[in-house]
């Protein structure tokens, strides 16, 4: 009898504190490590650059970033997209960065 008797209590203890959980406005915060970069609908939009900001060139560690890629990578995968804008400096333009990753993403 006495086994009942707490597993009852135990099960309305369980309540409370669910129903106390689902009060809080942080429910579900701190139940994973690791941090949520996007929610249920996918990841957020990218941002609506200018004509003049799809021109500017970004440096290749950049350009690795943005696709979320090793710099190794990016150069065996995209040598097509590196111009030489002078004998030591390569650049990627953004606008054929991004156009690249959307004909992927596609």
């Amino acid at each position: 009898m006495s086994s009942k008797k707490s597993t009852a209590s135990h099960v309305a203890a369980n309540f409370k504190e669910i129903h106390a959980r689902g009060l809080a406005a942080d429910v579900g915060a701190d139940e994973h490590e690791w941090d949520v970069t996007h929610g249920p609908r996918g990841p957020p939009p990218l941002p609506v650059l200018t004509a003049i900001e799809l021109e500017q060139h970004v440096t290749l560690e950049r350009a690795a970033e943005i696709l979320n890629i090793h710099i190794d990578t990016f150069l065996a995968t995209y040598p097509h997209l590196i111009r030489r804008v002078s004998p030591r400096c390569r650049r990627v333009k953004l606008r054929d960065l991004l156009s690249e990753q959307r004909v992927n993403a596609a």
